[in-house]
C-alpha cells in the first residue's frame, strides 16, 4: 500500500481517483467534505472490486474545489 499525502488550504469536496495508462478510473479512494489541513489517504493497490492490480503506471487524480492536479506513480509489487 502507499499513503498519499496532501494540504488544502479551505473547507471542501475533495475527490481522489486512480486512473490506469489507458485513462480508465480504476478506484475512487476519496470523494467527501474535508476541513482545511493535512491529510492522508491509503491505496492498498486494489480496484473498486477488490482486486489486486499488476504493478505498473498508474495516475491519481486530486480535485478540490477549482484545483486540479494528476501525477503519474508506479506501483510496484
Amino acid at each position: 500500500s502507499t499513503n498519499i499525502k496532501f494540504r488544502i488550504s479551505e473547507t471542501g469536496n475533495v475527490s481522489i481517483k486512480i486512473f490506469n495508462v489507458l485513462g480508465k478510473e480504476i478506484k475512487q479512494l476519496l470523494q467527501e467534505n474535508l476541513p482545511s489541513g493535512k491529510h492522508t489517504v491509503q491505496w492498498n493497490g486494489k480496484d473498486d472490486k477488490e482486486n489486486s492490480l499488476a504493478g505498473g503506471i498508474y495516475f491519481i487524480q486530486m480535485i478540490a474545489g477549482s484545483y486540479q492536479k494528476t501525477i503519474k506513480t508506479i506501483f510496484l509489487k
